[in-house]
């Protein structure tokens, strides 16, 4: 009989497939693999009321500057040398990459709390609920 296997029901709709909160974390994640940045990975997923992403980001240097000429330390002697002045964060690159008019009523998917920056940008982005990765799970029991 073809409609079985692993013990698994075929004719049937798979049960164990990802929830949207889980999905968008994920796609966070696999956003975060994108950066540079040598102590935190971060990514950022837009999601709109119909469960569409309309921006996604990571942390990493502005565009058009080069990630091997600026500094990714820490600490040093002068602020200068260090990625602080220079290193966008995700939850910037995701409002700035957005692919849509506005972000009204989205919801940010993150798994870092945000920096007292980018929480004002979420504010002023018009609406835009910021989700971290233990508000995105709550509802899940599967994680």
């Amino acid at each position: 009989n073809d409609i079985f296997r692993d013990g698994k029901d075929l004719s049937e709709k798979r049960d164990d497939y990802l929830e949207w909160p889980e999905d968008f974390m994920a796609v966070s994640f696999l956003s975060a693999q994108r950066s540079k940045e040598p102590n935190f990975q971060v990514g950022a997923c837009i999601v709109n009321a119909e469960n569409k992403i309309v921006g996604i980001g990571y942390n990493g240097m502005p565009n058009g500057c080069s990630d091997d000429l600026l500094p990714w330390n820490r600490a040093a002697k002068s602020k200068l040398d260090t990625k602080y002045p220079y290193v966008c964060h995700a939850e910037m690159n995701a409002i700035m990459n957005k692919n849509s008019a506005d972000v009204k009523g989205c919801t940010m998917c993150v798994a870092l709390f945000p920096c007292n920056e980018c929480a004002k940008l979420i504010i002023q982005a018009d609406s835009l609920k910021s989700s971290l990765l233990s508000l995105c799970f709550m509802e899940s029991t599967s994680v």
